[in-house]
């Protein structure tokens, strides 16, 4: 997976992502996502300097529920903040 592809999934998605699909997205650019109570998800990456952690939620909604919108919000903002390490990662992963 390369940058481009997380940054379009994460801005074409808005409230229409759900926690498994999110946490996917994050575990294949090299994040680290442990489930913390319900459906509250913490996400770190050992790889981007300065970055401590990033969180999410889905709310209600069973197994794969939506995520909130202002938690996806949330995570591009992340990723966008990243992107130059990010990158790099990616490079370096895929090879």
């Amino acid at each position: 997976m390369e940058y481009d592809e997380i940054e379009k999934q994460l801005s074409a998605t808005g409230a229409n992502l759900r926690c498994l699909s999110l946490k996917a997205l994050l575990i294949n650019a090299g994040f680290k996502v442990r489930r913390t109570q319900g459906n509250h998800y913490v996400f770190t990456h050992d790889s981007l300097e300065g970055f401590t952690a990033g969180s999410f939620n889905g709310g209600h909604g069973g197994k794969n529920p939506q995520v909130l919108k202002s938690y996806i919000k949330k995570t591009l903002k992340i990723v966008k903040q990243y992107k130059d390490e990010l990158e790099t990662y990616l490079e370096r992963k895929n090879g």
